[in-house]
């Protein structure tokens, strides 16, 4: 893979990202000093009262939470059938158990495809051992026995036409791969490493390419043919029009458009402009489905990794996302506030990336916080807190921030199935008033 990010170039990037943070000093400094009398004043009031502000917030903004336990059932049932499968290692029944999950396009609550689950716990439970993640390969890495490898191409000799036993086998072969390269960076992997990836990549390619994956209307074929363009030294010609594939049977699944993006970053195949690019590509290809949605999933994933994605990122197509993709899913209570914790990770300060990417996504958090509330109150019926990442207080202040109006006139908000309500601070004391004199 000679698009893979050399160790000069990240020399480079920590040398500029330090720069940025040198050159901030005396800007910072200047600013504090020449503002000291009224920010440094109200910046210690605010954070003093903080815990009162905090206090008052969980009194007045009432969030019914959804039954979280929903997500987990669904996980549970599906790891159930995986391993009732691998005890009887029957491998035809597993492929068409594959092949319905992949069909359905059914996802969790949250939005996780159930072939994405099971997919992963099948993985999980077949390999001898497993890497985690890290910057280079984005994936656990898993390895397997012979035995695993030879038991699946026996059954695939003898069913050659099951594409979805192809894919499964195909799918195996991607992780072993990885596994046999190592997840070092490019130039750390010795030839030994790329021939032991491209054999297990190369018999990938010849078990699934005769397997188109919109004649088979399958996803799961579109996103191994996706994947199989890493190991290609032309992958980046061939990574575009593998990804529309793959978000032409299924616009829905924000991992695919997650997955483009992190392949997008200066680290792979693209760079900033690239990525900003794709991303409104993929907004024009769904414009009948999630439409500006499509941005906001890739442009959010990649923020979360490089600040540097902010250079590029439009604020106003950002929130128009935001709003596509709530409304695509009927404004879902579970997957709009994951969708929201992403939302709060991928904001979060980095600062270690190129010149200008530290004020860069300062600018860009300003001006989505400023138009986040619109969003908010257009979908706003239902949250999980525990569907978070983030702490309560976060998830409070981040809704609070659409009834500001509201909460500044001392009015209660209560959120729930319905939707929500305002309760002004007046009827809150009349209602007060006939409870007590009812008591």
């Amino acid at each position: 893979m000679v698009d893979l990010r050399t160790n000069t170039e990240h020399v480079l990037a920590r040398a500029m990202g330090l720069l940025d943070r040198t050159l901030d000093y005396p800007v910072n400094l200047v600013g504090a000093l020449v503002s000291l009398p009224e920010r440094g004043v109200a910046g210690l009031r605010q954070e003093l009262l903080k815990p009162l502000m905090l206090r008052d917030l969980r009194r007045r903004l009432i969030v019914t939470t959804t039954d979280e336990d929903r997500e987990a059932q669904e996980r549970a049932v599906i790891l159930s059938d995986i391993l009732e499968f691998l005890e009887t290692r029957d491998w035809t029944a597993l492929a068409s158990y594959i092949h319905h999950v992949d069909r359905t396009r059914n996802a969790t609550p949250s939005g996780v495809r159930h072939l994405d689950i099971a997919t992963f716990e099948l993985r999980r439970h077949l390999a001898n051992r497993s890497a985690p993640p890290d910057v280079n390969n984005y994936e656990i890495s898993f390895d397997y026995s012979d035995d695993i490898l030879d038991a699946l191409s026996t059954a695939l000799e003898h069913d050659p036409d099951n594409a979805a036993l192809a894919a499964i086998l195909a799918r195996i072969h991607l992780d072993c791969g990885w596994s046999a390269r190592g997840s070092g960076w490019a130039e750390m992997v010795g030839e030994e490493g790329w021939a032991a990836m491209n054999a297990h990549y190369d018999t990938a390619r010849d078990i699934i390419t005769r397997f188109d994956p919109v004649a088979y209307d399958s996803p799961f074929l579109a996103e191994i043919q996706y994947r199989l363009c890493v190991g290609l030294e032309n992958g980046r010609d061939r990574l575009t029009s593998a990804f529309i594939d793959w978000i032409d049977l299924d616009p829905g699944n924000l991992t695919a458009y997650r997955q483009h993006a992190y392949h997008c970053l200066p680290r792979w195949f693209g760079d900033y402009k690239i990525l900003e690019e794709q991303a409104q590509l993929a907004a024009r290809h769904t414009k009948d489905t999630l439409r500006d949605g499509a941005y906001t999933a890739m442009m959010l994933h990649a923020l979360r990794f490089e600040d540097g994605a902010a250079l590029y990122l439009k604020p106003d197509l950002l929130l128009a996302g935001l709003d596509d993709i709530a409304a695509f899913y009927d404004s879902d209570p579970l997957r709009l506030t994951a969708l929201l914790s992403e939302l709060v990770d991928a904001l979060q300060p980095h600062y270690h990336h190129l010149l200008g990417a530290k004020r860069a996504k300062k600018r860009i958090a300003k001006a989505v916080r400023a138009g986040l509330a619109d969003v908010l109150r257009t979908h706003l019926s239902l949250f999980c807190t525990r569907a978070w990442s983030q702490s309560e207080e976060d998830y409070l202040v981040l809704v609070s921030c659409a009834f500001k109006p509201e909460l500044a006139r001392g009015a209660t908000i209560v959120i729930g199935p319905e939707g929500h309500h305002v309760v002004s601070k007046e009827l809150e004391a009349v209602q007060l008033a006939g409870l007590q004199r009812d008591q």
